[in-house]
């Protein structure tokens, strides 16, 4: 790994990890004001043999073994910033396309595994991160997923079997996608939509109060579902109440579990 000031003179190796033979860093990527990239050190067989690696531009060191008993650490994902942190996918087994995310504020002893599985489309927006996943049920239905770590991932908007059409992609606080619907001649369109986040869930007396972050001056549907698949509104034109509103639906008895999103009118 080198470094340069842009002049022959100011172009220098900043880090030597593998001599004799070639570290072979990959992924570049400066987050929070420290570079970090993947190498191998040699240390195992094979170009796959990676792990994370970290520099402030004078001292460069490993981020860990993450894969201590096995031989290979793959990385699929580039690095993204996250509240100070940094956030890499890896695998720490040598089962082929086996990945996790890990989390990490830059040293070896704050490096942890943050999610089983690679989350998919992965993008920051405010405190929250956004990515899709497949719905366990048979629809194959892709869910836009949305966490705050430490806290449980929780359901932001069921995209359908038709999925996105273009990335997530974020703008400050709030994230905005494309998706694709099937209009009543059975032909494709696609939607803007953006997300409004639930900062919390309130259970009392068979009733949900249900909040999330909102833009004053807007209005706000209230969908429900009992399989993620069938949404029906629970209410339309909810005026905002500042940068939180909140809502409380209370469903008929007999209903084992309902899940609730939220769309900006």
């Amino acid at each position: 790994v080198w470094t340069s000031d842009g002049t022959e003179a100011g172009t220098e190796i900043l880090a030597n990890i593998r001599a004799p033979g070639s570290s072979k860093p990959t992924f570049l990527h400066v987050v929070n004001d420290r570079l970090f990239f993947t190498a191998s050190d040699g240390e195992s067989e094979g170009d796959i043999a990676r792990e994370p690696w970290t520099s402030d531009g004078t001292t460069t060191e490993a981020l860990g073994d993450l894969n201590p008993e096995g031989d290979s650490v793959s990385f699929l994902t580039e690095f993204h910033a996250y509240r100070g942190q940094t956030l890499f996918t890896a695998s720490d087994s040598d089962e082929m396309n086996s990945a996790d995310t890990w989390i990490t504020d830059g040293t070896p002893g704050g490096t942890r595994k943050l999610a089983e599985g690679e989350l998919e489309n992965l993008v920051v927006a405010g405190d929250y991160l956004y990515y899709t996943a497949l719905a366990e049920e048979e629809s194959g239905s892709t869910l836009l997923m949305g966490m705050v770590p430490p806290g449980e991932p929780e359901v932001i908007d069921d995209l359908g079997s038709l999925a996105l059409s273009s990335p997530l992609t974020a703008l400050g606080e709030r994230l905005f996608y494309i998706g694709l619907e099937l209009g009543a001649d059975g032909r494709a369109f696609s939607v803007l939509r953006t997300a409004a986040p639930f900062t919390e869930i309130d259970y009392a007396n068979g009733c949900a109060t249900i909040s999330w972050e909102s833009e004053p001056g807007s209005t706000y549907a209230l969908e429900a579902s009992e399989n993620l698949v069938d949404w029906t509104i629970v209410k339309e034109g909810i005026e905002s109440q500042g940068e939180t509103t909140s809502y409380t639906n209370c469903p008929p008895p007999g209903i084992p579990v309902r899940f609730y999103r939220v769309r900006e009118e």
